[in-house]
């Protein structure tokens, strides 16, 4: 089973490999989000040395981003619990970045990971840091594109990915529609919203792009209402809001965000 994930994307007319990661033919390099995101990172201090990425979500007091990073290893110690209790075959993250949750599931689970991106520097990180090893893989492709076109994962992961596809509801359905029956979508760490409360949101981050001079930004960020859930058979995992949960978050700088499940 172990070499299964690249067998078959070497196979895959669409894939070329491109010193270890996988690129789809069809997709342009070096789009104009790519270049904008990143430029937002930078000036957010959310650009890692490759160092730094290894350890991630562990991270030094010191660094200024050391409580965020505290919420994210919350996060993802609970997603990663219950993975190893479901013992899935195959996990796929959408957003996975430079790859530091994919390598944490990947080196936690008995399960092959892949993660897939749009964003070409962040992969190559991804593969500079963590290697392709047989049963990981990460991919420089769109979700909606012929590579996705059959079932590929038993599990998906969005981890603060969410927010940057306009269309969640659009998103959804097709991460289901490549999930075998049972396969589940899992969210973490991106907000959704009651409807009273979205405009507010959109003004709070359209003034954060323009007070950073990257005003282009606000064109690739999106604020989903709770009712794009309706139509799916979702459960809240985690929810923040439960006066538990609202101390720990308190107490324990646990996260702001829910952990959402949709089961196919």
């Amino acid at each position: 089973m172990a070499a299964s994930i690249h067998n078959d994307f070497l196979k895959h007319t669409s894939l070329e490999l491109s010193d270890g990661l996988y690129l789809q033919k069809s997709l342009p390099r070096g789009q104009s989000f790519e270049s904008q995101y990143i430029a937002l990172r930078k000036k957010e201090g959310r650009i890692y040395s490759d160092a730094l990425v290894s350890k991630l979500p562990e991270m030094a007091t010191s660094h200024p981003l050391s409580k965020e990073w505290g919420v994210r290893k919350k996060s993802s110690k609970r997603l990663i619990q219950y993975l190893k209790l479901r013992q899935p075959k195959i996990i796929l993250e959408l957003g996975c970045g430079n790859g530091w949750l994919t390598h944490c599931i990947h080196s936690s689970t008995n399960a092959e990971c892949l993660g897939v991106d749009m964003n070409e520097s962040e992969l190559r990180q991804a593969i500079r840091v963590f290697g392709n090893q047989q049963s990981m893989a990460f991919i420089y492709a769109d979700i909606f594109s012929e590579v996705f076109d059959k079932p590929v994962a038993d599990v998906i992961v969005l981890a603060s990915a969410l927010p940057y596809f306009s269309d969640a509801h659009g998103l959804l359905t097709r991460l289901l529609n490549i999930l075998p029956p049972g396969g589940q979508l899992h969210i973490i760490d991106s907000p959704f919203y009651k409807e009273k409360a979205i405009q507010s949101a959109r003004e709070r981050s359209a003034n954060y792009f323009d007070s950073l001079g990257l005003s282009e930004m606000k064109s690739h960020y999106f604020h989903h209402p709770w009712n794009v859930l309706d139509r799916f058979n979702f459960a809240i995992s985690y929810n923040p809001t439960t006066l538990l949960n609202t101390l720990s978050r308190k107490i324990f700088n646990d996260s702001p965000f829910p952990w959402v499940i949709i089961t196919k």
